[in-house]
């Protein structure tokens, strides 16, 4: 949980946390957990955060820290110890132990000082690790108890790798043919053909090696989770695990040495009535980089979205994948806690969390770019606005229709997922439905990616 507070309220903010935190750590110190508010504040940059989850409070003023004890009988130094962590676009900058924490009595308070320099430009985070000083008859000496992450402001919060993407200036032609059916634009290095029947890309090629294994398709659908037993009737009853998509026209441009196509498109359920209204923009350039620009107004008679997002099916060989977002573990709208934010270098095997009935898995939240790749070619994403991705052996449809983990088959694909955003897991199979700031609820929304195709240099390939 974060909350923003002026630096003129940071102080009460403060002392109500510790207030808080002296009823709250009773239950949090019977666990032998130690739980841990922080409140962060960059005052030099004007901003500032709150994050709590126990019996330790600090907060961190940097490069100082105030820290309170919570603990009933026990010392800091005799309970637990803290590591930082800076990190800017996934690379750490520096790290280090926090001992001072330790000379804490029950009851008090101390100062503590962070040697923590903020880049001037990229994702920069703090990342605060718990872990138990002492051994106890159920934990272990170091065991880990959790960690905070805390954004730290910079002039340009941008990731800086996402940015470097892609040619800056790409020379060359595009050749544009279209007939009744298609329209097709190559150039030096790849030919990428559009359905006029969809709006959707239905073949493309690089340096002539063949990228889809199906047509691209607009994606809403997931294979419901076992929180999703009550909506998903709703779901099925809206044709969102069937939508039909339909272009009514298709036309294209010259925009200076680009090619731009504009769709104007629909997802509707079959036998019912249309879910939503879509315009589609694509810009290709010479490198062959497209611009995506997708427009979304629903109908506001059907239930909350699963998902948003565009899916596609790249050869098997397509194994390796890193990104920058949430990770490890799989992370939702209201499930990341686990998670934190960094760059991430996995396959898709590893991306599958094994439930025992199968269910959506694998998503991972916050990116700002995702790379998958074989021995020959990598194939990019990025956006201005951090979007979510999921890579699987499996179809959604595979996952809906199984019941056990052992019944499933593996598609003879690579399936990615680039989504706009995804209906939050909740808890709603033994508790309350999704809040709202975790349905995908929106009438009207646009999402925005980039797709960058280049080559594996020869001498990485068998890296």
């Amino acid at each position: 949980m974060a909350l923003a507070f002026t630096g003129a309220e940071f102080v009460g903010a403060f002392a109500d946390a510790l207030e808080f935190c002296a009823g709250f750590c009773a239950c949090a110190a019977l666990a032998g957990a130690v739980a841990v508010v922080l409140a962060v504040c960059v005052a030099a940059l004007g901003c500032s955060a709150f994050v709590f989850t126990g019996a330790l409070a600090v907060a961190v003023v940097l490069p100082s820290a105030l820290a309170g004890n919570f603990l009933d009988f026990t010392s800091l130094k005799d309970a637990v110890t803290i590591r930082y962590e800076v990190s800017c676009d996934g690379y750490v900058t520096s790290s280090g132990g926090v001992e001072e924490v330790l000379d804490i009595a029950p009851g008090a308070t101390g100062t503590i000082k962070l040697p923590v320099k903020v880049m001037d430009k990229g994702r920069c985070y703090l990342k605060l690790m718990y872990f138990r000083k002492t051994a106890t008859a159920l934990v272990e000496e170091g065991h880990a108890l959790g960690f905070d992450e805390i954004v730290l402001q910079n002039v340009d919060c941008r990731n800086q790798t996402a940015l470097a993407l892609g040619e800056k200036n790409p020379e060359g032609k595009l050749l544009v043919k279209e007939d009744d059916c298609t329209l097709t634009i190559s150039g030096a290095k790849f030919r990428y053909t559009m359905s006029k029947l969809t709006g959707m890309w239905q073949s493309m090629l690089w340096q002539g090696r063949k990228l889809l294994d199906r047509p691209m398709e607009l994606n809403i659908w997931r294979a419901p989770t076992d929180n999703d037993m009550y909506i998903k009737p709703e779901w099925k009853r809206a044709h969102y695990d069937r939508p039909v998509i339909r272009a009514y026209e298709t036309t294209y441009e010259k925009a200076g040495s680009n090619v731009q196509i504009h769709s104007t498109l629909s997802l509707s359920a079959e036998t019912v009535q249309r879910m939503m209204d879509v315009a589609v923009t694509w810009t290709v350039n010479a490198a062959g980089e497209i611009e995506t620009s997708i427009s979304v107004l629903r109908n506001p008679e059907f239930p909350d979205l699963p998902r948003f997002g565009l899916r596609m099916f790249l050869p098997k060989s397509v194994q390796k994948v890193a990104y920058y977002g949430l990770g490890p573990n799989e992370s939702y709208p209201d499930k990341h806690r686990s998670s934190s934010h960094g760059l991430y270098v996995t396959d898709v095997v590893s991306l599958h969390e094994d439930y025992i009935r199968p269910q959506e898995n694998g998503s991972h939240c916050d990116c700002d770019y995702v790379l998958v790749s074989n021995h020959r070619t990598q194939l990019a994403f990025t956006s201005d606005t951090p979007f979510s991705f999921n890579a699987s052996a499996y179809t959604q449809e595979e996952l809906t229709e199984k019941a056990h983990n052992y019944e499933l088959v593996p598609c003879d694909s690579t399936v990615l997922c680039i989504d706009y955003a995804q209906n939050g897991v909740g808890s709603n199979s033994c508790g309350p439905k999704l809040r709202d700031p975790y349905r995908f609820k929106e009438q009207r929304f646009l999402f925005k990616v980039k797709m960058f195709l280049s080559d594996i240099p020869t001498n990485t390939q068998n890296a």
